[in-house]
């Protein structure tokens, strides 16, 4: 939410801060839930995103490394007394933590679906290749380039669904492109 919520104190968040997170949520073309499994991350990551290598490959700053390096003492840097009056005023993070486990779990079962039907992000990739070039062709001695307004950059099968927005920055669902 970045600013429209920073300076609101303890207990100022409520529902109109809830509705505007959960509209800015529902525009990522990807939520990731770290809490899914390496399954489900490495599905999104290297279907939806077109990524050789997932996060659950990459070991160099691991939370015990960090926790070590820095002397974190998890029992006598988060002290337990308190939770239970910051339970109930985290409600509004907790339920839109349940919104983004929710449309992880559906961008996991699209993936999965494409994967299943032998969609491949090379292949997605290299189609759009190919559109792009013959639409270039067919846009020659037209002013401007058939390039201009092109959106986003083509990764993983999420590229696919890419079209034209003739520089309007929206997808072809009508929602923004982050």
């Amino acid at each position: 939410m970045g600013w429209a919520g920073a300076g609101d104190g303890v207990g100022g968040i409520g529902r109109p801060h809830l509705e505007r997170a959960r509209s800015l949520l529902v525009q990522f073309d990807l939520v990731l839930d770290l809490d899914a499994g390496q399954d489900a991350s490495a599905l999104l990551m290297s279907q939806g995103l077109g990524w050789g290598t997932t996060l659950s490959e990459v070991r160099a700053r691991t939370s015990q490394r960090v926790t070590s390096k820095h002397g974190f003492d998890q029992a006598a840097d988060c002290p337990r007394e308190g939770l239970a009056e910051l339970l109930p005023r985290q409600q509004p993070d907790m339920q839109l933590y349940r919104l983004g486990r929710v449309l992880s779990f559906l961008d996991v079962v699209f993936l999965d679906l494409a994967r299943q039907a032998g969609q491949t992000p090379e292949g997605v990739a290299a189609a759009a290749r190919g559109e792009r070039e013959g639409a270039v062709e067919g846009a020659e001695g037209k002013e401007g380039g058939a390039e201009e307004g092109a959106a986003g950059a083509d990764c993983g099968i999420l590229g696919r669904s890419r079209r034209r927005d003739n520089g309007k920055g929206s997808d072809t669902d009508g929602r923004h492109m982050r």
